[in-house]
């Protein structure tokens, strides 16, 4: 699970490297680079956060139901 993760942040961040190289928003060879990286990271977290939170949900709703059972 964490090797997908981790794939994911690499996926994100490179994204983010390749849309910023591409339409030319950053100056080139500056620190901002790999802000652009950073920023990939940290969507990466949101998103990852987003989507395992409604299952955490989904899961404990499942574990009362069988428990009243």
């Amino acid at each position: 699970m964490l090797i997908i993760r981790f794939i994911g942040i690499m996926i994100a961040s490179l994204i983010i490297f390749l849309v910023t190289n591409i339409f030319h928003v950053l100056p080139h060879d500056t620190v901002f680079r790999w802000e652009s990286i950073i920023v990939g990271v940290v969507l990466f977290f949101i998103m990852d956060i987003l989507y395992t939170l409604p299952m955490l949900f989904i899961n404990q709703k499942k574990q009362l139901i069988k428990m009243m059972r």
